[in-house]
């Protein structure tokens, strides 16, 4: 007995997806237990370096969304761009001294340990640099995006609004791959598997060749539910080809602040996810915690995943008299017959 598995992947991503703005977590900092430690200008941007007092370990850096108007901080935005594009605008950094480097060298400073020098002028400055202007790029998304789910509410008619959204665009095209993976919609899919068994019948017409008298399929479905798991950012990098993580290696850990680099990172993509998928996200979360309370049901994760395996269908078997038979039409009727379960399958979970 030989077997042959077919797959489809159906995406439900037809889940309402409702925004909050969440203003405690981006434009206020008055949020409990947070202490400013200091606060940096930039382009009448204001950031800030902030601290959790019941895990004084715990440091990031957070953007304020001050009371100006959309049109000035559209142009704020625009115009720390500008300056961080001029650094690599002949395609490579052109010094690897950061604390002369327009707008990184407000911040770099805030990530170096014990004064050193490696991470700021040495031979991990580019390390130094990639990291600080993701961070920056992040929260000037956070800001953009805000503004854009404001005016789409209120005035989503107007030039400034598709502005912010090619704004929008720009940043998250200038994000590290590893971080825009984070801010992706993604929803429950499903999967399907049609499992296929054949056999085959046939006599001896010389040594050297035999002569098919019957095919035998046996056939039946397997469904697993796949739900993306929202877990805590690491700092990696993406391999183009297979999108798997690979995390960094956190060298000179007692000279570069690689917990306040991911801690400022997870914050941002936090309040990325509470604006655009905050329904969504709570929706996929509760679905899963109910899955995992169905006993019978087996689940695994996988790269970001969780997988529930649904229980098989009956087997349905198939026999033909024939004195030929391709691959072909093997797949032919194995899907044939695997179809109307997969659809009363798809039926019953929807």
């Amino acid at each position: 007995m030989r077997t042959l598995t077919t797959t489809t992947t159906t995406n439900m991503m037809n889940i309402t997806n409702m925004t909050s703005l969440a203003n405690n977590l981006i434009t206020s900092t008055n949020t409990p237990n947070l202490k400013i430690i200091e606060t940096i200008r930039v382009h009448d941007l204001t950031f800030f370096i902030v601290e959790q007092e019941h895990e004084a370990s715990i440091k990031y850096l957070k953007i304020q969304i001050t009371n100006t108007t959309p049109e000035e901080l559209y142009a704020s935005i625009e115009g720390v761009l500008t300056e961080l594009q001029s650094i690599t605008s002949k395609g490579y950094l052109n010094t690897t001294d950061l604390n002369n480097v327009p707008i990184i060298k407000h911040f770099i400073k805030f990530f170096i340990k014990n004064e050193s020098t490696e991470f700021s002028g040495g031979d991990r400055a580019m390390d130094g640099y990639k990291w600080i202007y993701n961070i920056i790029i992040l929260n000037l998304y956070v800001i953009s995006n805000h503004i854009s789910i404001k005016m789409e509410r209120e005035d989503p008619e107007t030039d400034l609004y598709h502005d912010f959204k090619t704004l929008n665009r720009k940043l998250l095209n200038n994000l590290d791959p590893s971080i825009r993976k984070q801010l992706q919609k993604r929803g429950l899919s499903i999967i399907h598997n049609i499992q296929t068994g054949f056999d085959t019948e046939y006599v001896n017409a010389t040594t050297m060749k035999n002569i098919l008298l019957s095919i035998q399929l046996a056939v039946n479905t397997q469904t697993y539910l796949k739900l993306p798991i929202q877990t805590a950012y690491k700092l990696s990098s993406v391999n183009p080809i297979t999108n798997k993580d690979y995390p960094i290696s956190k060298t000179n850990r007692s000279y570069f602040e690689y917990g306040m680099v991911e801690q400022s990172i997870n914050e941002g993509i936090k309040s990325i996810r509470l604006m655009r998928y905050e329904q969504l996200d709570l929706c996929v979360a509760g679905i899963g915690k109910r899955l995992k309370a169905i006993t019978y049901l087996k689940h695994f994760e996988k790269s970001g995943y969780i997988y529930f395996k649904l229980p098989t269908t009956p087997i349905k078997q198939y026999f033909e008299f024939t004195k030929e038979y391709s691959l072909h039409e093997m797949v032919r009727v194995s899907n044939k017959l695997g179809e109307q379960s997969l659809t009363d399958t798809q039926q019953k979970l929807v």
